[in-house]
């Protein structure tokens, strides 16, 4: 298991490493120089990536019950690249122009580049406490970053124009290059509706294509995981999780949507006996 902590206070960020049976091999802080809420990071078979985006604490504020976060992109942001046989002090820093990511689809290397995918915002797109919704178009897109850590070099590109959040793929292909990954479809991103979610979108990282499903109005629907086939082989031969709600009846279901014909919906659905209230990520875990 890889994980990383972050802090508003010393030390802001540390990396760990845990062995499958249970012990820490590995644990370094990654030497970042100030407190910013880092929700994700990615990881591939020789390399941690952050990315040190202008989230900044603010502890004052938050000892005296105001907002913890402010979004100053004055502060400029950097990608840092951290070799997973060295320590935090090795760590690679890429300045970049200030955005947002809460969640990234997955990571690979190619040809001494890392390839990162996620759903880039152009500026922190969440409120906290009483601060305002998120101003009307600051919505997360699919995008993507290449590294090329010897040239200290980040090229990126936009991959989609769909607004959406919680992308995962495959988990058997987390740090791997791979083909398909999936996301939320936004149903709202607004000062006047909220933030909320009814729908999948699977993109074709190999065409560029993509597909989408959305459930019927007023429906909310969670993060969908990957359940691999147990007879498959393809990289989506296996089906799309998530628990869905409709608001109007006050009910909820598990939705089944086959990966490999996205566009059709569910294959299966299971009224459930009682309400599940929102939530935002899942998985699946198969039973053996």
């Amino acid at each position: 298991m890889l994980f990383f902590g972050y802090s508003p206070f010393p030390p802001y960020l540390r990396y760990h490493e845990v062995s499958p049976s249970g012990e820490l091999t590995r644990s370094t802080e990654v030497p970042i120089g100030r407190g910013v809420m880092m929700h994700d990071f990615v990881t591939t078979p020789n390399y941690a990536v952050f990315f040190d985006l202008p989230a900044i604490f603010d502890g004052e504020a938050m000892l005296a019950g105001e907002s913890a976060v402010r979004w100053d992109p004055t502060a400029g942001a950097r990608i840092g690249v951290l070799p997973r046989d060295g320590g935090g002090e090795d760590t690679i820093w890429i300045e970049i122009h200030p955005f947002y990511v809460f969640h990234f689809m997955n990571a690979y290397e190619s040809d001494g580049s890392i390839v990162v995918d996620g759903c880039r915002a152009s500026a922190l797109a969440l409120s906290f406490g009483d601060d305002p919704l998120p101003e009307d178009g600051v919505q997360p897109y699919l995008w993507q970053w290449v590294i090329d850590p010897a040239a200290r070099t980040v090229t990126d590109r936009q991959l989609d124009d769909r607004a959406g959040d919680f992308p995962r793929v495959n988990d058997e292909l987390n740090g791997k290059p791979y083909r398909y990954g999936h996301h939320a479809h936004t149903a709202a991103w607004t000062q006047d509706e909220g933030v909320w979610f009814d729908g999948v979108i699977q993109f074709d990282h190999e065409t560029g294509n993509s597909v989408e499903y959305v459930f019927p109005t007023g429906t909310v629907v969670g993060e969908a995981a990957f359940a691999a086939d147990p007879d498959g082989s393809a990289e989506n031969d296996g089906w799309l999780v998530a628990f869905t709600s409709d608001l109007a009846a006050g009910t909820s279901e598990f939705a089944v949507i086959d990966a490999r014909d996205v566009a059709a919906g569910p294959v299966a659905r299971v009224l459930l006996p009682r309400r599940v209230p929102f939530g935002f990520h899942g998985n699946w875990m198969p039973a053996d």
